[in-house]
């Protein structure tokens, strides 16, 4: 009995110590906050909500609610979010910190109407520290959903693996100290990625199981929820002063309106570019670290292409990177130039995979295009619009035209950039060389003309400008100079009225009692700007005009401008202070008048004292530069207008005071030195008119040049003021040369049997909307019995398009050789019997030599109009082997841009050679001042004429670029039937311009 006591007493102290080790690990645990291997639900059953919508910037909180389910009283939690941008939205819950094992597993029931909604975890990586000295956080995501408007369930598993997978990129990212040692879960996250839109999500049934806390003490002393709703709002605040995005169309940084006024780099120190005004540059590439930091401390924002991506399956999001902080300098993502709808398939794989790694949610994706535009832009959050405009024929006004045409064919509400190029297009800058040795430093475009395109860009809605520059702008020869100098005096226009440019709109044309002059009213937070430009015929090359005398001291310009309120003020702004101006409402609007007009004014309208002072806070900050800008353009006028009044013959100069126009533009600028110091104001103005005196006799020379040869691109050395004398000597040369044989077979047009066999080509390009045919006409022709008529009609008549994206038809001669150094004479007659609808290109012709840049156009008609285009033959390129090669052949192309039809007869080629007695050149008096009409220059018959040979530069060729194609020349279809696809581009190139109208893959050599 007392034995089985004595075991009865061991038995239940044993139990005893049992129980007591149990309690006192439990003890421990719930002392420690530890839950060994514990799970976790949540069925939101209310009445609080349980999760918190991360800020980001541009997205709501509509609505967060509980909700019932269904009848049986289960319930969920449904929140509205909108958002105006792009960005990537974040539904957090809290969860305590937790080790990551293998046995971490998380579900949540979701219904949503966006899809690729997709569960993540918010991982915890103490050893690397953020810039506030806290560890760094990353979200693990899950595998995105497949359904939209269903429930369906999410999870989230594998956590190391995922990690382990993910550590090379965020080693990439954050640096090689990267480790996972340490890492925790602290919260899950609903990641929902969202466009410009409004998205209904609901939440229900959220469970976790393999929850293990760390080790040690952790004392809370606030929620969870609150803890990562507090470091998502820390985030945000430290990367505020780096975001930059799209907020209803206006590109903002830092919150406030932005204007992109980029250059290309070509390798200058980003201060240099900095003092020239510039904020951003564009790079071909994506940005290296060292000029990502450079950037940085220059205060320039960089447009670049993405780093590659890895090619990984999109299901698996966790194996992309993700960009680090290092990329917050980039500005835009720049996806590449001259896309077409070939191209969409990998843009838009390349853009999802781009918005997934980019974690600087709302960054802008750019890309130009050149067909395709609508399909093209769903994918980009602006578009750049790219043409050659300045040295070329296009009209400014033409070109505003074509700009505002650009958002009918794009996503409605796109917002464009626009390119302008600071020099002359290369191939032209390579005839000019090869013609006269000037131009291998390239040539500069005009300042006024530079300065008009940039407003007429603004003018149309552009929400930036990017410009083109193939040489760097810190060199010490002339034309970089000049070029310098040009747009620094842009860019500080465009610095004063940047706020109306990013986010202004178009409100009403302005009338001027000039007909030569534009104005147009911008307005943008109650305030308006006036636009004031010259937009004079062949603006876009020279933008001076020629009045026939010295001009007044006082060049007054009145205004009416319509729509101004009447609590409203306006003011001038010159390049030191706000001017009042006095005005009078009268019937259509407000008239003022502007004292002293050259080449350009802005005016502002405002009530509001805060945008006032800031216009005039920039104006005075920018005053010195103004003045020295002025002094040193004023000069420059000088020396090229006392350069060419040397080097012209007779003839150019004619019986007009060139001389005393140049002795007054001395004086003046005279008068100006003595008194800057004391009146910078009075100065400038005196500099101002110095070089528009300067200007107009400048030209005065270009305008009788172009007249001697018929067109302003007849030769290339019309489209730059650095090779007006050039030209004059090339006019002069012209009157003791013979023309050769013609190498072109087939020009005259009188049998399709000879048109085919010797090579000429044909393409026609029908859509649902348009047709078009190419035929031979016996009507009216100008020589012989027939002609060639190529028409394009709409297939409904009442459903026309406005816009035509692409050329619906073109005619190509077979390739000419000829031997380098020749000069070719180009000739053909053309009749377009009414305006050509949908392009402001109307018929378009041009040749490989001088590419698109020189391209003549011809709207209409009234008769037959002979062109005549000059150019000289390349030398030849050598092999990749070494081996000599042979100069490229020539050919001319013919394109119809729109609706209508055109008529083409008697072309030719044939070279110049030097002979003893040639035809007198048209003779140019001195009683027609005035700038001649198309329909006067382009009747003239020219004559022919070979310069002296110089040296033969090389320059590199770029990428031919058709205005608003991509394309170089292709050998189109012998004529005959037309068909779908063409054939093989000449030596062996793969460039197919018609890709688009077919649906086959293009054929390779």
């Amino acid at each position: 009995m007392t034995s089985r006591a004595i075991e009865i007493r061991a038995s239940f102290h044993r139990t005893d110590t049992l129980l007591y080790l149990v309690l006192s690990v439990l003890l421990s645990l719930v002392l420690q906050r530890v839950t060994i291997g514990s799970g976790l639900q949540e069925n939101f059953d209310g009445p609080e909500t349980a999760t918190v919508v991360a800020p980001s910037p541009g997205l709501r909180v509509l609505q967060q609610r509980i909700e019932k389910v269904d009848t049986t009283g289960h319930s969920c939690e449904t929140i509205v979010l909108q958002t105006d941008r792009t960005t990537l939205s974040r539904i957090l819950f809290s969860i305590p910190e937790s080790a990551i094992i293998d046995e971490f597993l998380a579900h949540v029931r979701l219904r949503c109407d966006h899809p690729s909604a997709r569960l993540a975890c918010q991982i915890v990586l103490p050893s690397v520290q953020s810039q506030d000295g806290q560890p760094i956080r990353i979200f693990v995501s899950g595998s995105p959903s497949t359904t939209t408007l269903r429930w369906q369930s999410l999870a989230i598993e594998n956590l190391p693996s995922i990690l382990r997978s993910q550590l090379p990129a965020l080693r990439a990212q954050y640096g090689p100290q990267m480790s996972l040692d340490g890492a925790t879960i602290c919260g899950l996250a609903v990641e929902i990625p969202l466009g410009i839109s409004r998205c209904t999500v609901s939440i229900d049934d959220i469970s976790i199981s393999g929850l293990i806390t760390a080790s040690g003490p952790k004392t809370i002393t606030q929620s969870p929820s609150m803890l990562l709703q507090q470091d998502v709002q820390n985030i945000t605040k430290a990367t505020t002063t780096e975001h930059a995005g799209l907020v209803r169309g206006v590109l903002e940084v830092d919150g406030k309106p932005f204007f992109p006024r980029a250059i290309e780099h070509r390798g200058e120190p980003l201060t240099a570019l900095a003092q020239l005004g510039f904020n951003c540059i564009q790079l071909h590439e994506p940005a290296s670290t060292t000029l990502l930091a450079e950037a940085e401390q220059a205060g320039i924002w960089i447009i670049c292409p993405p780093p590659t991506l890895p090619d990984v399956d999109l299901t698996e999001p966790e194996k992309l990177p993700a960009f680090s902080e290092k990329w917050n300098r980039v500005l835009l993502w720049d996806m590449g130039r001259s896309l077409s709808s070939e191209d969409i398939p990998r843009l838009a794989e390349q853009v999802r995979r781009l918005r997934i790694c980019d974690r600087r949610q709302g960054r802008p994706i750019i890309a130009s295009a050149d067909s395709g535009l609508r399909e093209i832009s769903r994918h980009l959050d602006m578009l750049v619009a790219h043409r050659a405009v300045l040295g070329t024929s296009l009209e400014l006004a033409n070109y505003l035209t074509w700009l505002q045409q650009r958002p009918r064919l794009a996503r409605p509400g796109t917002p464009l950039l626009a390119t302008l190029a600071t020099e002359v297009d290369s191939r032209t800058a390579k005839q000019a060389a090869l013609l006269s040795g000037t131009g291998n430093n390239g040539l500069p475009v005009d300042e006024e003309s530079l300065l008009g395109a940039a407003f007429t860009a603004i003018a149309a809605g552009s929400r930036g400008i990017l410009f083109r520059s193939a040489r760097p702008l810190n060199g010490t020869d002339n034309e970089t100079v000049t070029r310098a100098t040009a747009v620094q005096t842009v860019n500080l226009e465009l610095e004063t009225i940047s706020a109306w440019g990013a986010s202004g709109r178009f409100t009403a044309d302005a009338e001027t009692s000039d007909p030569e002059v534009r104005a147009m009213v911008i307005e943008a937070s109650r305030s308006r700007v006036v636009l004031i430009w010259r937009s004079v015929q062949g603006g876009q090359i020279m933008a001076r005009h020629y009045r026939g005398d010295i001009p007044r001291h006082e060049q007054p310009l009145n205004i009416l401008i319509p729509g101004i309120p009447e609590a409203h003020r306006p003011w001038e702004i010159t390049h030191s202070t706000l001017r009042p101006l006095q005005h009078r409402r009268v019937t259509g609007g407000v008239a003022m008048t502007l004292d002293n007009f050259h080449a350009a004014a802005v005016i502002l309208i405002s009530n509001d004292p805060s945008a006032i002072a800031h216009v005039q806070e920039l104006v005075r900050r920018n005053a010195p530069t103004a003045a020295l800008l002025a002094r040193a353009q004023a000069a420059n006028a000088i020396a090229r207008t006392s350069r060419l009044a040397a080097e012209l013959p007779p003839k150019a100069l004619g019986h007009f005071p060139v001389t005393e126009m140049i002795t007054e533009a001395q004086q003046e600028a005279q008068y100006a030195e003595a008194m800057i110091a004391q009146d910078p104001t009075a100065a400038v103005k005196k500099l101002e008119r110095s070089r528009a005196i300067a200007g107009q006799l400048e030209r005065l020379f270009w305008e009788r040049g172009v007249t001697a040869t018929g067109s302003m691109v007849a030769s290339p050395l019309t489209t730059s003021s650095a090779t007006l004398s050039d030209h004059w000597r090339m006019i002069e040369a012209l009157q003791s040369t013979n023309a050769g044989i013609n190498l072109l077979k087939g020009g005259h047009m009188e049998e399709i049997n000879t048109l085919s066999s010797t090579g000429w080509r044909h393409f026609v390009r029908p859509t649902d909307q348009v047709k078009g045919s190419v035929e031979l006409s016996t009507r009216a022709p100008a020589d012989g019995q027939r002609s060639l008529r190529i028409f394009a009609t709409a297939n409904n008549s009442e459903e026309a398009p406005v816009v035509i994206e692409t050329p619906p038809i073109w005619i190509t001669t077979p390739p000419i050789n000829a031997a380098a150094g020749t000069l070719l004479e180009i000739v053909a007659k053309v009749r377009v019997p009414n305006p050509i609808k949908g392009s402001v290109d109307g018929l378009l012709v041009f040749d490989s030599y001088g590419g698109p840049a020189l391209a003549e156009r011809v709207n209409k008609t009234e008769s037959w109009r002979r062109l005549v285009l000059y150019r000289i033959v390349p030398p030849a390129q050598p092999g990749s082997d070494g081996s000599p090669g042979e100069p490229p052949p020539l050919t001319v192309t013919f394109a119809l841009t729109g609706l209508g039809e055109a008529q083409i007869d008697s072309v030719s080629v044939k070279p110049l050679t030097r002979g003893s007695v040639g035809p007198s050149v048209t003779q140019i008096t001195s009683g027609n001042p005035n700038f001649p009409k198309p329909d006067e220059i382009l009747q003239k018959n020219q004559v022919q004429a070979v310069p002296a040979m110089t040296t033969q530069p090389n320059p590199p060729e770029p990428t031919s670029a058709w205005p608003g194609m991509s394309l170089e020349w292709p050998k189109m279809l012998p004529f005959k039937a037309p068909e779908t696809a063409p054939p093989q581009g000449p030596s062996g190139s793969t460039i197919d311009p018609f890709k688009r109208a077919r649906g086959t893959p293009s054929k390779q050599p």
